[in-house]
């Protein structure tokens, strides 16, 4: 059986893949294509499991294209895989270190096997990010709203400052004061 684990990033993934007992170690770009023809060179013909950090959506690419390449996936929270590493009482911290601590993971814990979700939950999701663009979109594109009242304090600032008058709530001892 080959195992592979996945340390998520947002452009380039760092892999640690066990094949019978020897580890190999690089980085994949974080493209479906990409990913779809490793995934399915690692299958051969054998048995393949992989896993990998939920992290946000940046992990959605490759677990979509490890199970289209019929591999058997395991998602874990970020909480499991920081519980995991403190439990193998691992303090430091780079995508290589995590890519093999995951590897462990998948070697030793109880595997939960991921499917995705359906065709319509795909597709949900898909126009709730169309949404949330769009409402970015929308914001963007308005002028910011002047500060509540913040018109009304310079006007009368101005005001006082022509007549030498101090300003609202201010003494001219106050304001003397303040000079020195």
């Amino acid at each position: 059986m080959i195992r592979i684990a996945l340390d998520i990033g947002s452009r380039k993934h760092r892999y640690a893949m066990s094949v019978d007992g020897k580890i190999e170690e690089d980085e994949l770009v974080n493209e479906r294509p990409v990913l779809l023809a490793f995934f399915k060179l690692a299958k051969r013909d054998r048995d393949v499991r992989v896993v990998m950090e939920q992290t946000g959506v940046y992990h959605w690419e490759a677990a979509l294209a490890a199970h289209a390449a019929g591999l058997e996936v395991v998602l874990i929270s970020p909480r499991q895989s920081v519980n995991f590493a403190r439990a193998l009482n691992t303090r430091t911290k780079t995508d290589r270190v995590d890519a093999r601590m995951l590897l462990q993971y998948l070697e030793r814990m109880p595997f939960e096997r991921w499917h995705p979700p359906g065709n319509h939950l795909m597709e949900l999701r898909t126009i709730a990010r169309y949404l949330a663009g769009l409402t970015d979109q929308l914001t963007a594109a308005q002028p910011a709203a002047p500060l509540r009242g913040a018109g009304r304090r310079t006007k009368v600032r101005d005001a006082c400052a022509s007549t030498g008058d101090p300003a609202p709530g201010r003494t001219a001892s106050a304001k003397a004061a303040r000079r020195r």
